[in-house]
């Protein structure tokens, strides 16, 4: 009886004081949890400020008037090398806009081809914008773009509204990247456009049947 009371005793003592410890220790952990947070954030803007320096020095690189194939490769491979941190800032160079100049075309399908071959799920949401108020050149490497995205289920449905409503090159590029990204879908897409009196789009369907 005795053994029971002093147990009682104790259990009296300590209960409220492992309240009283966890009740004070949750605010010390959103106060360490912000903490983090804001200290990632400054890391973050950090991060960016020095990628967006190097991406403007490639970038010069891309817009030399007559630049060489082999120098035109070693900058893409040089974008591809700051990784996914930097999708963001190569975003809007793909699209050079409706009055641009050569080596700017140049310029934003070089970036395209380096996008092609990097991570671009953090930018989905930038590049499907750009499907919608782009030039139609930007358009066009946005699809370069999407046709290689991980994420084929949400883009695809984008890709083929916009191949119903375009015409032209626009709609035979659209054409492209739905092939490029393969799946069942596309058998019926295929027959599809067999049976168009658009002999480009034909032709495409046929090559990608090969």
């Amino acid at each position: 009886m005795r053994s029971a009371l002093t147990l009682f005793t104790v259990l009296a003592v300590v209960a409220p004081q492992t309240r009283a410890a966890s009740e004070t220790k949750d605010p010390a952990q959103r106060e360490s949890l912000e903490q983090f947070l804001e200290r990632a954030r400054v890391k973050r803007q950090e991060v960016q400020q020095k990628l967006s320096g190097a991406v403007g020095v490639l970038v010069k690189d891309l817009e030399l008037d007559k630049p060489q194939a082999a120098a035109l490769a070693a900058t893409v491979e040089k974008l591809i090398a700051l990784g996914a941190e930097a999708t963001p800032l190569l975003v809007p160079l793909i699209d050079p806009g409706d009055a641009a100049v050569e080596k700017e075309r140049v310029r934003a399908q070089q970036v395209a081809a380096a996008l092609m071959r990097m991570d671009t799920s953090p930018i989905t949401d930038l590049l499907l914008e750009l499907l919608k108020r782009a030039s139609n050149e930007g358009k066009r490497n946005a699809l370069r773009v999407l046709a290689t995205s991980a994420d084929r289920v949400r883009v695809r449905a984008p890709i083929e509204a916009l191949f119903r409503s375009a015409e032209g090159g626009l709609k035979q590029s659209a054409l492209k990247a739905l092939i490029a990204m393969a799946g069942p879908e596309n058998d019926a897409l295929l027959a599809e456009v067999l049976g168009s009196p658009d002999e480009n789009l034909v032709a495409i369907a046929i090559s990608g049947l090969a």
